[in-house]
């Protein structure tokens, strides 16, 4: 199976083929795994000046974790069924 679109961004279709086909598709009965291939995944590209990061007395390290704490990567959604726990957004994300 191959997803494409001449509208949507690689990641929406992507993010659509991870979060609702391989879902459904590996609960059809007989099936044991589902793997998907060429995704397209979000990267953070930062370009740094070192003479000013040295005037200001910042190292690479803190860029990292300001990067780091801006970027949050929680779980969202819902679960549903008897034997299922309900997970919703955290507040204030």
């Amino acid at each position: 199976m191959a997803l494409t679109s001449d509208t949507l961004p690689l990641s929406t279709v992507d993010d659509y083929g991870q979060t609702l086909l391989a879902q459904r598709i590996s609960m059809v009965d007989g099936v044991a795994q589902v793997f998907l291939y060429g995704s397209q995944t979000y990267a953070v590209h930062v370009q740094l000046d070192p003479n000013a990061m040295a005037t200001r007395g910042i190292g690479i390290d803190e860029v990292e974790t300001a990067i780091e704490k801006g970027n949050v990567s929680l779980p969202t959604g819902t679960l549903y069924g008897k034997n299922q726990p309900s997970l919703s957004r955290p507040a204030g994300s």
